[in-house]
C-alpha cells in the first residue's frame, strides 16, 4: 500500500493558487499593466519636458501649444490610469486573500474532521487552532502575494530596459552593483525564513496552554494558582519576543543595506547620464527619465516587503501542511449484511506513544447483547470503545461489524450504524433539538427501536407513559368518565339509561333517539362527527389537539424521534422546564454537567443503529438517574449491540457480560456476579462511592441476568464465557 502524500508548504501554495487562478491571472494582469504604466511615465515626462523647453527656445509662441499640450495629456492620462489600477489591484488583492484564506480554512477543517481523534493525538487542540486561525490568515495572501511579486520584478527588470534602450551606458553603471543588491536579498529571504518559522512555533504553544487553561479555568480558580498558570501560559513569550526582534532586525538590516545601495546606484546612473548630456548624447528630458527608471530599479525596499510576506506565507503554509500529511482514515464502500450487530475484535492491539495500551484482544458480542468494559485507570477502556466503532484504528488485528471489518465500510454507512455516547458531549448546533437530533435521520420505519424501545405508533405501546391511544374507541376515558354507550354507566350520577325507552323522560325531555329531540337542551348529537367539540375541546384524534388549551406544541421541531431519544435519557423535564424548551439555543442553556451528560445519551438514543457505544457516558449522573437510564437502555432488545464503559459495579451488574480489562490485557470475562468473588475485581469499583448494598444488589441482578442469557454471553480470550 502506498504512504500517505506530503503535503509541503510550496505544493499548498500552488494549489490555493490554482483555486484562484482566474482572480489571479486577473490581478497579474492588473499588475504588470500598473507597472507597465509605470514604466511609460518617465518616458513621457521626459518628452513632456523637452517639447517644453522646445517651445520655449523658439519663442512668440504658447508653450501649452503644439506637442506641449499633447504630451501634456497624455502624462495627466497616465497618472489617472495608474491610480485606478492601484485601486482596482488594492481590491482584487484583498478579495483574493479572503477566498484563499476561506478556502483553506475549510479544507483544513474537513480535514481535521475526517482524521478524528488522530488530529488532536498529534495537535494539541490550541495548536490546531492556532494554525486554522492565524496561520490560514497567513498563507492566504500567497496568491495575491506571487501576482505583486511579478509586477515587482517587472518594473526593475523593465527599468534596466529603458535605461538600456536610452543608453547603454546607463545599463552598464547600473548593473555594476546588481551583484550586491542579489545577495542582499538573497540573505535577506533565509535568514527570515528561519525567523518566521520559530515565532510562528512559540505563537502555537502560547496557544495550546492557554487552551488547557481555559479548559482547566475552575480548577485553576478553585486551586488559587490563576498567577502561576499564567506565568505557566506566558512562558514561551521570551522566545516569541526574541524571534520576532530577531525577525525586525533581519528586516531591518535588509532596509539598511537597500537603502545604502540603492543611493549609490541611482547617483552613478545620473553622474553617468550627466556626463552625456554634456556630450550630448542625451537630452534634459531623457536625463529627467535615466533618474527616475534609476529609482524604478532600485526599488529594494518594495522588493524587500514582497520578499518579506512571500516567506511567512511559505513558512505558514508550511505549518498547514504539517496538518494535511496526518493522514484520515480510509474508508470502502462495503454495506453491511443483514444482522443485529454482532461485534468481533480479533487479535486487536493498539499502540499510544510507544507503549502499548491493548494487548492482542480478542472478543466477541452477540448481537443484542450488552457488554460493560471495565478496569482500572489507564487500563484501555476508552481506547477499546473507540476501536469498537472504528473513532480509532488498531495496529494489529480487525474490528468487525456483523461479519465486516469496519475499514471496508462505506463513512455513511460506518455511521449511521454507530452510536456514542461520551463523559463530555460537545453541544453541537443552534438549540438543544439540533443537538439531540445531531447525525444521521433513521429514516427506516424500526429505526431506533433498540435505543428508544416501542414503537408508539403501533396499538398499545408505551401507553403507560403516553396514555390511552386517543385513536382507539375507549380514547380520553380517563378524562371523560365511564362511558355513557356502556350499560348501567354510572348512572347513580347520570339518572336512569336514557337508551330505555321512555325512561325519565321528565327529568330528561323528549327521547334522544328521535331525530332533533330537544337538541336545544341536550347539544348536538354525541354519536355524529364533530359532535359538542366546543364542550369536548378539539378533536383528540387530529394532528395537534387541544392545542388551545395545552399550549403551544412541546414536541421539538425534530419530531418523535427527539421526543423519545430525551424521554428514555430523562432529559425530556428539564428540557421542557427551559422557556423556549428544545429550541432554547445551546449556548443559552443553563445545564448541570449531570444535564449535558443526559443530552449526550438522548443523542445517542436518537442516532440508534445496530451498535450503540457508552465511553464513561452515565459518570455525571445521580445513583437513581443512572439506574432509571441503565434499566432502560440494558434491558433486552433485539437489533442493539451496547457496549459500556463502566464504573460502577450497579452498572456493571445489569450487562450481559463483562469484560476486565487489566494492564491492556483482557484479565477475565463473565458475568459480574461470578467475576465479583475475585477481589482485585471488586477493587476495580472501590472508588465509585457505591455502598456494598447496591453492589450486592448488583451482583444478584447480574447472576439473574447470566442465568437468563445462558450461552448468549460474550465471548473472548482471557476469561470465561
Amino acid at each position: 500500500m502506498r504512504g500517505p502524500v506530503k503535503t509541503s508548504g510550496d505544493t499548498l501554495l500552488r494549489t490555493a493558487t490554482r483555486y484562484s487562478a482566474g482572480r489571479c491571472l486577473a490581478l497579474c494582469l492588473l499588475t504588470v499593466a500598473s507597472a507597465g504604466t509605470g514604466l511609460l511615465l518617465p518616458y513621457v515626462l521626459g518628452r513632456t519636458v523637452d517639447a517644453l523647453l522646445a517651445a520655449h527656445s523658439a519663442g512668440g509662441g504658447d508653450p501649452a501649444g503644439g506637442d506641449a499640450a499633447h504630451w501634456l495629456v497624455l502624462c495627466a492620462a497616465l497618472l489617472g490610469g495608474l491610480t485606478l489600477l492601484d485601486c482596482c489591484e488594492s481590491v482584487l488583492t484583498g478579495a483574493t486573500s479572503a477566498r484563499t484564506t476561506a478556502w483553506l480554512r475549510r479544507r483544513l477543517v474537513r480535514h481535521v474532521l475526517a482524521v478524528g481523534p488522530g488530529a488532536t493525538a498529534r495537535f494539541p487542540a490550541g495548536d490546531l487552532v492556532a494554525r486554522l486561525v492565524g496561520g490560514t490568515a497567513q498563507a492566504g495572501p500567497a496568491p495575491a502575494t506571487v501576482a505583486a511579486l511579478a509586477a515587482t520584478l517587472v518594473l526593475p527588470v523593465g527599468a534596466i530596459a529603458a535605461l538600456a534602450l536610452t543608453d547603454l551606458w546607463l545599463a552598464a553603471a547600473f548593473l555594476a552593483g546588481a551583484p550586491a543588491l542579489a545577495l542582499l536579498l538573497r540573505a535577506f529571504a533565509r535568514a527570515s525564513s528561519d525567523c518566521v518559522a520559530a515565532y510562528l512555533r512559540a505563537q502555537g504553544s502560547i496557544a495550546t496552554r492557554l487552551t488547557e487553561a481555559i479548559g482547566g479555568a475552575r480548577t485553576i480558580a478553585a486551586a488559587r494558582t490563576a498567577d502561576r498558570e499564567a506565568a505557566r501560559v506566558l512562558e514561551p513569550l521570551p522566545e516569541l519576543s526574541h524571534q520576532g526582534l530577531r525577525l525586525w532586525r533581519v528586516q531591518g538590516r535588509a532596509s539598511a543595506g537597500a537603502v545604502a545601495l540603492a543611493p549609490l546606484l541611482q547617483i552613478a546612473v545620473i553622474a553617468t547620464a550627466g556626463l552625456l548630456l554634456l556630450h550630448h548624447r542625451l537630452s534634459v528630458g531623457e536625463l529627467l527619465a535615466a533618474s527616475r527608471y534609476a529609482v524604478l530599479a532600485t526599488g529594494v525596499g518594495v522588493l524587500v516587503g514582497d520578499l518579506a510576506a512571500l516567506v511567512r506565507t511559505r513558512a505558514a503554509a508550511q505549518r498547514l501542511g504539517e496538518v494535511l500529511d496526518e493522514p484520515a482514515p480510509q474508508h470502502g464502500d462495503a454495506q453491511l449484511a443483514p444482522g443485529g450487530g454482532r461485534l468481533e475484535l480479533r487479535g486487536v492491539t493498539a499502540r499510544r506513544d510507544g507503549r502499548t495500551v491493548l494487548d492482542h484482544i480478542d472478543l466477541t458480542v452477540p448481537a443484542g447483547e450488552t457488554l460493560a468494559v471495565v478496569g482500572a485507570s489507564g487500563a484501555g477502556k476508552s481506547l477499546l470503545a473507540a476501536l469498537a466503532g472504528r473513532l480509532a484504528d488498531p495496529d494489529e488485528g480487525t474490528v468487525l461489524l456483523d461479519g465486516t471489518p469496519l475499514p471496508e465500510l462505506g463513512r455513511t454507512e460506518l455511521r449511521a450504524a454507530i452510536g456514542y455516547a461520551f463523559e463530555r458531549p460537545a453541544l453541537l448546533g443552534d438549540t438543544l433539538a439540533d443537538t439531540i437530533a445531531l447525525g444521521p435521520d433513521p429514516r427506516t420505519p424500526d429505526a431506533d427501536r433498540g435505543a428508544l424501545g416501542p414503537d408508539p405508533r403501533t396499538p398499545d405501546a408505551d401507553r403507560v407513559a403516553l396514555g390511552p391511544d386517543p385513536r382507539t374507541p375507549d380514547a380520553d376515558r380517563v378524562a371523560l368518565g365511564p362511558d355513557p354507550r356502556t350499560p348501567d354507566a354510572d348512572r347513580g350520577a347520570l339518572g336512569p339509561d336514557p337508551r330505555t325507552p321512555d325512561a325519565d323522560r321528565g327529568a330528561l325531555g323528549p327521547d334522544p333517539r328521535t331525530p332533533d329531540a330537544d337538541r336545544v337542551a341536550l347539544g348536538p348529537d354525541p354519536r355524529t362527527p364533530d359532535a359538542d367539540r366546543v364542550a369536548l375541546g378539539p378533536d383528540p384524534r387530529t394532528p395537534d389537539a387541544d392545542r388551545v388549551a395545552l399550549g403551544p406544541d412541546p414536541r421539538p421541531p425534530h419530531g418523535d424521534r427527539v421526543l423519545r431519544a430525551a424521554e428514555a435519557a430523562h432529559a425530556d423535564g428539564f428540557v421542557r422546564r427551559l422557556p423556549d424548551g428544545y429550541a432554547t439555543a445551546c449556548a443559552d442553556a443553563p445545564l448541570s454537567g449531570g444535564e449535558v451528560q443526559r443530552l449526550g445519551l438522548a443523542r445517542a438514543f436518537a442516532h440508534g443503529g445496530r451498535l450503540l457505544v457508552l465511553d464513561d457516558a452515565l459518570s455525571s449522573l445521580d445513583m437513581i438517574t443512572e439506574r432509571e437510564i441503565a434499566a432502560a437502555l440494558l434491558r433486552h432488545a433485539p437489533g442493539t449491540t451496547r457496549l459500556v464503559v463502566a464504573h460502577r459495579a450497579t452498572t456493571a451488574a445489569r450487562a450481559s457480560t463483562v469484560a476486565w480489562l487489566d494492564a491492556g490485557r483482557l484479565r477475565a470475562l463473565g458475568p459480574h456476579a461470578r467475576l465479583w468473588n475475585d477481589p482485585a475485581y471488586r477493587a476495580v469499583f472501590a472508588g465509585d462511592g457505591a455502598s456494598r448494598t447496591d453492589e450486592a444488589a448488583g451482583a444478584a441482578g447480574a447472576d439473574r441476568d447470566s442465568e437468563a442469557d445462558g450461552a448468549d454471553g460474550a465471548t473472548g480470550a482471557g476469561g470465561a464465557a
